[in-house]
Parts: structure tokens; C-alpha cells; sequence
């Protein structure tokens, strides 16, 4: 079965683009990455240059940072690498075993 995995970031700061979601990483394969350190790994690394950097557009340079990640459950697990949402005690808030 097919596997995609997108990284979409959104630009709140910088006008012409806050309105705009864009994708800046994809994986397509028959399972998902075996290796999250793998999969988010260019992203990481392209990110820490625009926070030490910041980023030039139509010849202004912006500070960069990160707000906040945001995932849907199969990915956050996946992220965090803990359990699936469906297994015994998977959620990350508590300890309540699961049904």
C-alpha cells in the first residue's frame, strides 16, 4: 500500500504569504519512512539555517522561527515514536489504559 508523507509549514509574519499553506518536504513509498530522524532530517537542518539566517523576500530579510507543529494522531505517535493511537495506554497525557 502506498505511503504519503507531507511537511506543510505556514508563514504567519510575511504578508503575501500568510494566507498560503506550502508543502517544503514529501516521502511517497510503499510503507511509511522506516526512520522519523530520516524523514524529517533535511527539514531540521533547512530549518536551523532560516533560524540562524532568517530568509530574504523581494529583498527583505525575515527572522524565522518556529511556532508550533502540528500533526494528526497516525503522525504524531510516529513523531514521538511512541504507540498508535489504538493501543493500551497510548495516550501521551495520562497513564489510563485504553479499551
Amino acid at each position: 500500500m502506498a505511503s504519503l508523507w507531507p511537511i506543510l509549514i505556514q508563514i504567519k509574519n510575511i504578508e503575501i504569504l500568510k494566507s498560503r499553506v506550502i508543502m517544503v518536504g514529501l516521502y511517497y513509498g510503499n510503507e511509511k519512512p522506516k526512520f522519523v530522524n530520516e524523514y524529517l532530517r533535511d527539514f531540521v537542518n533547512e530549518a536551523i539555517n532560516l533560524i540562524q539566517n532568517g530568509m530574504c523576500i523581494e529583498k527583505k530579510r525575515y527572522k524565522f522561527r518556529i511556532k508550533m507543529l502540528t500533526c494528526d494522531v497516525p503522525a504524531k505517535s510516529y513523531m514521538l515514536c511512541i504507540k498508535g493511537h489504538t493501543a493500551y495506554y497510548s495516550c501521551t497525557k495520562c497513564k489510563q489504559e485504553g479499551k
